[in-house]
């Protein structure tokens, strides 16, 4: 395996490349591995991790008798700065570790006293198999003879008083929802339960239900939202106004959505058929649907994968403030970002491990402290020494997770030992993600990826209006069926009456009148998008199914300000980009409204769904015929 610097004349298969993306004005860098291996079309198996935000807690100790509650009181310290993109691998987990320190965390996490602790709390987590916290467990150990590995029980449990009897309640409390978690998540589809399987499950929501607002009333927590918002740092956003937004949203995306569509009522897209299908949201004609079919290629012909590549590294140079700089300097190191555009089953072989961490730790120290972001896509690679194609998808799916990573390395910036890292508002956590994505519906930048990719072959300006036009129904469908599934868990979590007149099938049914197209409501009989609510909740005690739409409208509404201001004025420009950077950049790392308002030069109560509504342009051009459609439709 041979190794070179990145040139963007081509990206050849067989080669892991690297460079450093550097800040001029703080001189902070990142370093930006690429794994250009060429992946087996036959052999492409799928690896999934547990998502990275999870949080441990390491404290030193000289006793050796510990209650449960006073180590629930110690969790949440801690955050993993490894972040999952997409299907990643086992070898991807491992990439944050501070290798010589390997030998230290095998013979401390082996030792007695540690099992001990472990076997006490009665709950082992996969978590600690990663090495994510090796530094950590170390440094906390180094000044002990007795570590102490404190059990991960969920997040979103802190106690101020752990002496009281109340409270002595609640490792009992996590360990039934534990076990009531465990049986909805065996459960792979409701639709194809039996009856006595469905019962069950029904039976199992509602203790769910109970033992949470439980759970967050001995807490001191008026709500679950109330509980889930402050543990997990959700912007302080009034549920009215949310309501407001969501209400708004749904209705100028009415017109985008398909009339009559097969839905898929199974997982967290509760509402999403299989996209490879036609008649899904493409388009409403087997015509429309070739027509963009015939668009996607001609796209694809027009971009290679050096070009996108290029493109992003000059969009960060240009407007963000962060340049590409050479990795001999001596500057400050941010960060590590490491992509594998094929999902290359190589890299997630015993032998690629050992030359991965090398060309990762070996040539800085301080890449052993600094933040590790990983990505996988799965773009079809080409034959050796050919350019790579990247279709519509690929390129929207590099911007959004290279946005991502990207917001992940600049938050812990200035937190070099990954300790006590602040946790970021999960509900902005896609913040850069739609930000990057957004600037597909810029003239200017997609001809730029356009011309740094080939000079063969011009994209027509019909072929990009239909790929937007593709890309509103799709957006359309996902954002009605975030704002759905939401809004059904928000008001199942805090306002619904167990004992009262309205049951579960009501209470969904009614959400799903108010904000589904109305051609495509599920079976009254199939509750799969609350159990998908509970599943989701369960896992995290995280209101993040509501999360994204947030990131988008606040996305939307940077991304505007930029599109209403001069780029040839510098001056501007670099305010506006600079300070999208900073906005990540905060000692206390987070992102708050303030911060976006001033930026934008608005006011808190102008964060609302229009800006959302130019960008994409859901902008409705009705016809004669199409006003008499929507009359019948509401009469």
């Amino acid at each position: 395996m041979r190794h070179r610097d990145l040139s963007f004349d081509r990206c050849r298969s067989k080669r892991s490349n690297r460079f450093f993306l550097s800040d001029k004005s703080p001189k902070i860098f990142a370093c930006f591995a690429v794994s250009l291996g060429k992946g087996s079309e036959t052999n492409t198996p799928k690896f999934n991790i547990q998502l990275a935000e999870l949080e441990v807690h390491l404290t030193n100790t000289g006793e050796e008798t510990f209650s449960s509650s006073w180590l629930l009181s110690e969790m949440d310290r801690l955050q993993a700065p490894l972040t999952q993109i997409r299907e990643i691998s086992t070898l991807y987990t491992i990439l944050a570790a501070n290798p010589d320190q390997i030998q230290a965390w095998k013979e401390v996490t082996t030792s007695p006293f540690v099992k001990q602790v472990i076997a006490m709390a009665g709950h082992s987590s996969p978590l600690y198999q990663s090495t994510i916290v090796y530094q950590a467990l170390t440094k906390s150990v180094e000044d002990s003879s007795h570590p102490c590995f404190v059990p991960f029980y969920k997040q979103g449990l802190h106690l101020t008083d752990a002496n009281t009897e109340e409270k002595e309640q609640l490792p009992q409390i996590q360990k039934e929802l534990q076990v009531i978690q465990d049986r909805l998540q065996q459960l792979p589809s409701y639709e194809h339960a039996s009856k006595a399987v469905r019962l069950q499950c029904v039976s199992d929501m509602y203790n769910c239900l109970g033992l949470t607002r439980l759970q967050a009333q001995m807490i001191g927590y008026a709500s679950v939202r109330e509980m889930s918002q402050k543990q997990h740092l959700h912007m302080n956003t009034d549920r009215l106004k949310w309501r407001a937004i969501c209400d708004d949203v749904s209705i100028f995306l009415q017109p985008f959505l398909p009339r009559h569509t097969r839905l898929n009522l199974e997982g967290a897209g509760a509402f999403l058929d299989d996209s490879n299908r036609p008649g899904n949201v493409a388009a409403s004609t087997p015509e429309e649907h070739l027509a963009v079919l015939k668009a996607k290629y001609e796209f694809k012909q027009c971009m290679r994968l050096h070009g996108v590549l290029q493109g992003i590294v000059d969009f960060c140079d240009a407007i963000l403030g962060i340049h590409v700089g050479d990795e001999s300097n001596d500057d400050q190191y941010m960060g590590t970002i490491y992509w594998d555009p094929f999902a290359d089953a190589y890299w997630r072989t015993d032998e690629a491990e050992e030359l991965v961490m090398t060309r990762l730790f070996s040539r800085n120290l301080q890449q052993t402290v600094a933040p590790v972001a990983v990505m996988a896509l799965k773009i079809r690679p080409t034959w050796d020494d050919a350019p790579a194609l990247v279709g519509w998808d690929d390129t929207r799916d590099l911007l959004f997770h290279f946005g991502n990573a990207m917001q992940m390395i600049l938050v812990q910036a200035s937190q070099r030992r990954n300790l006590t890292l602040p946790k970021s508002p999960s509900d902005t956590s896609e913040f850069l993600g739609h930000f990057m994505e957004m600037w597909l519906q810029n003239d200017g930048f997609v001809y730029r990826l356009v011309q740094l990719s080939q000079d063969e072959n011009y994209l027509g300006e019909e072929t990009l209006t239909l790929l937007r036009n593709q890309l509103k129904r799709e957006k359309a469908l996902e954002i009605v069926n975030t704002i759905f599934l939401s809004e059904l868990q928000q008001v199942v979590l805090d306002d619904f009456d167990p004992r009262g007149d309205e049951t579960f099938v009501a209470l969904q049914g009614r959400l799903a009148q108010q904000y589904l197209p109305k051609g495509n409501l599920p079976d009254p009989t199939d509750l799969s998008p609350l159990l998908t609510i509970f599943k989701e909740y369960g896992t995290e005690q995280s209101l993040a199914i509501y999360s994204p739409l947030w990131s988008e409208v606040l996305s939307a509404t940077v991304y505007e300000a930029f599109q209403t201001t001069d780029l040839r004025d510098k001056d501007k420009v670099d305010r506006l980009g600079k300070g999208t950077r900073n906005l990540f950049l905060r000692s206390d790392g987070q992102l708050t409204l303030q911060a976006i308002t001033d930026l934008c030069a608005l006011k808190p109560n102008d964060i609302v769904g229009g800006p959302l509504q130019r960008v994409y342009g859901f902008v409705a051009e009705t016809s004669g015929d199409e006003q008499e459609r929507n009359e019948e439709d509401k009469e």
